[in-house]
């Protein structure tokens, strides 16, 4: 299973020189984030898997690549509207 779930990161989400997975979580917590503390905040969010950016998010957000409808998929609307002082749009999806 772990070398499926690498192998569709390298395809779909890796992004130039990154190594990791957690590479890819700090870019988009980067891209994202507004402040060094939202950053760091945002990038935790996703490495502790309470916050799970779409797959669109994850393949284009801090990158050169043009992003098309971000649409994100998160567990606690509460939590992301703390840490990142904004107001969740409706096109989120919760589960």
């Amino acid at each position: 299973m772990w070398d499926f779930n690498v192998q569709l990161w390298e395809k779909k989400y890796k992004y130039k020189d990154e190594s990791t997975p957690e590479d890819t979580f700090r870019r988009v917590a980067n891209a994202i984030g507004k402040t060094k503390e939202e950053k760091e905040e945002f990038f935790k969010l996703l490495i502790e898997g309470r916050f799970l950016a779409g797959g669109r998010i994850l393949a284009y957000a801090g990158t050169d690549l043009p992003l098309g409808h971000p649409y994100l998929v998160i567990r606690d609307v509460e939590d992301l509207a703390k840490y990142l002082n904004k107001e969740v749009s409706k096109k989120c999806i919760t589960k």
